[in-house]
C-alpha cells in the first residue's frame, strides 16, 4: 500500500500526486500544497494500492518509477526435538491437541530458547510436550527446514515418565517402528509429515547401528557403548 495526494476544487479532481511510501511524507507535501492553493481547494491524503504510478519524493523533485521495498522474510528460528526410543525399541510419539496445524501424530520438538543449547532445548521440549524425562544419546545427523524453523533432533532414551505433559499434547504412546510410520502418515500437513518420516528413519537407523555396535562389544567394555 502507498498514499496519494488528491487535489479537488469545486467538487472536481484537479490533480494527483504519488504514491508516497509513507503517510508522513504525503502529509508534509499536502500541507505545503494547501498553503499555496486558494481556500476552496481540497487537499486530501488517501491510501491506495501501488500499481503503475509514479513516486513523488517529499519536498518535490522529479517523479520516478515507484518500486515497493523488497520483502525480506524473517530468519528461520532454531528448533530441536527428540527421537526417544526405549530399550525394547519402541518409539515415543505424541498426538497434538486438536491435531493442531494438521499434525495427527508427530515427534516431540519445539523452539530453542535464548541461552539454551540445541540439546538442552530438545530435552526440555520432550519433557514439556510428553511428560517423558529423557537423556540425549547422540545427535541425529542433518537438519530439516520447516516453514518457520530449522530443526535438529537427538536420539534419546527415556529416563522417567512424569505424567505431566502440557496442554499442547492430548496423548502419547510408545509404539513399534512400523506403527510409528503408520501413525505419522496420518498427519495432514504434507511438509511436516515428510520431515517426521525422514527423522524417524534417521533416528531409528542410528539406534539400530548403536545397538549392533553394543552387541559386538565385549561385555567388559559394553557399558561405554550401550544405551538401551
Amino acid at each position: 500500500m502507498a498514499y496519494h495526494i488528491v487535489i479537488r476544487k469545486n467538487g472536481k479532481q484537479q490533480g494527483l500526486l504519488g504514491p508516497y511510501a509513507t503517510k508522513p511524507a504525503a502529509d508534509a507535501d499536502a500541507n505545503a500544497i494547501k498553503i499555496r492553493l486558494s481556500a476552496p481547494a481540497s487537499v486530501v491524503v488517501e491510501k491506495v494500492k501501488v500499481g503503475g504510478v509514479t513516486y513523488v519524493p517529499q519536498g518535490g523533485g522529479a517523479a520516478t518509477a515507484y518500486t515497493p521495498p523488497a520483502y525480506t522474510p524473517p530468519p528461520l528460528r532454531r528448533a530441536a526435538g527428540g527421537v526417544v526410543i526405549n530399550e525394547d525399541g519402541f518409539i515415543l510419539v505424541r498426538e497434538p491437541t486438536n491435531h493442531f496445524d494438521g499434525y495427527v501424530w508427530t515427534l516431540p520438538k519445539g523452539g530453542v530458547d535464548a541461552g539454551e543449547t540445541d540439546e538442552q532445548g530438545a530435552l526440555r521440549e520432550v519433557l514439556e510436550e510428553t511428560g517423558i524425562r529423557a537423556e540425549a544419546v547422540a545427535p541425529i545427523p542433518g537438519e530439516w527446514k520447516g516453514g518457520t524453523s530449522t530443526n535438529v533432533y537427538f536420539l534419546m532414551r527415556p529416563v522417567e515418565d512424569t505424567g505431566a505433559m502440557d496442554n499442547e499434547t492430548q496423548n502419547i504412546a510408545f509404539v513399534s517402528y512400523d506403527d510409528a510410520k503408520v501413525l505419522i502418515s496420518k498427519t495432514k500437513n504434507a511438509k511436516g509429515k515428510a520431515r517426521d518420516l525422514e527423522v524417524l528413519d534417521a533416528g531409528y537407523g542410528l539406534w539400530l547401528q548403536r545397538r549392533q555396535a553394543a552387541a559386538a562389544t565385549p561385555k567388559r567394555n559394553r557399558r561405554r557403548h550401550s544405551f538401551a
